[in-house]
């Protein structure tokens, strides 16, 4: 009985050592292939750090001009604009960048005329050069490094209120030059007064929210999936006024109840428009101001347009004058100026 129990005693203690080694080998196992296996969402699904970004560049052309690059990506695919400080003309880009760091992209000089662009970007630099397809002429570029985001911050960008303009108007989004002591230089940015964007009245959020339907403020990050009338991104607008994503339900059903006596604007409001990073079209604001007194509201806006297919461009001015009845906004003007850039022919255009 005695050899009995300890024969017991022998396979219990021999039993337990193997579900314990079994255990550990499991624990090895799987912890080995979770270092060879990222999990979903970490940095390993995100795609190369030089694929998804946000940087700027200065410097010159040919040595000569002096230049500010602006470019985003999202999986390799890239989006931005060079602007020429002396003349301060825009000139929108819109091509892939490799794991390399090798970009070619389009660059949409005026109408007609499309200029290849070609660098390689790597330790803070971006060398490479305008190429003429047609004469073959290389325009070199060699740029610094002044900015560099590896996704673009999802969160609000606290900027204060800077007062009214001499005219009375509330600074709602406009060009800024922000100086970069590294580099000593300055890179121009979109600037959102976010401090009275996102306590702002209702019937000014809802107004400000149909010119956030309207065109792009800075960087564009997809938050679901884009769809045909280019829904699901984000910019610093959107951020400020808390609407979540382009197209988002909370985004539309806050407009169509404020706007539910405006055929004309829920249309536009529910189609949608072009954003910037998002498709073919590079549409961006350039400037909104508000003044807001009373039970009227007045909004003058300027934004950037080009089409990358077609090698078209424009400037729009406009001003729009609005009229807050109890729950609701009611447009009462609207007119824009349009300013074809490569032909400098200028046309109005009216909504009532």
């Amino acid at each position: 009985m005695k050899n009995a129990h300890i024969l017991l005693t022998i396979v219990l203690t021999f039993t337990l050592f193997s579900c314990k080694n079994d255990k550990s080998n499991a624990v090895t196992q799987e912890n080995e292939e979770s270092i060879d296996k990222p999990k979903t969402g970490s940095a390993g699904k995100q795609g190369d750090k030089n694929q998804n970004f946000k940087r700027s560049f200065s410097g010159k052309i040919n040595h000569r001009e002096d230049v500010v690059v602006n470019l985003t990506a999202q999986d390799g695919k890239v989006k931005g604009f060079a602007v020429v400080k002396k003349s301060g003309k825009r000139i929108p880009l819109e091509g892939e960048i490799s794991k390399e760091g090798h970009l070619k992209a389009s660059a949409l000089l005026e109408k007609g005329l499309k200029h290849i662009v070609q660098a390689d970007i790597e330790n803070g630099e971006m060398k490479g050069g305008f190429i003429d397809p047609k004469t073959e002429r290389v325009d070199s570029i060699n740029l610094k490094e002044t900015f560099r985001s590896t996704i673009p911050d999802k969160g609000l960008i606290w900027v204060k209120d800077p007062g009214p303009t001499p005219e009375g108007f509330i600074k709602i989004l406009w060009l800024q030059n922000n100086f970069e002591k590294e580099s000593n230089d300055s890179v121009v940015a979109i600037t959102v007064n976010s401090q009275y964007v996102y306590t702002c009245p209702k019937e000014v959020r809802a107004v400000l929210g149909y010119y956030s339907r309207m065109a792009g403020a800075d960087y564009a990050i997809a938050e679901v999936e884009g769809n045909s009338n280019y829904s699901g991104f984000k910019n610093l607008l959107i951020d400020a006024l808390d609407f979540g994503y382009q197209g988002s339900e909370k985004q539309l059903n806050y407009l169509q109840h404020w706007f539910r006596k405006e055929p004309g604007l829920l249309k536009q409001i529910n189609n949608g428009y072009f954003v910037s990073y998002g498709t073919s079209w590079f549409r961006q604001f350039d400037s909104i101001n508000m003044m807001y007194n009373g039970d009227s509201i007045t909004v003058n806006y300027a934004y950037f347009d080009c089409d990358m297919s077609k090698s078209d461009r424009w400037e729009i001015a406009g001003t729009g004058k609005f009229k807050i009845e109890g729950d609701m906004v009611r447009l009462v003007d609207q007119r824009a100026d349009t300013v074809r850039l490569e032909v400098q022919a200028a046309s109005s255009s009216e909504i009532k």
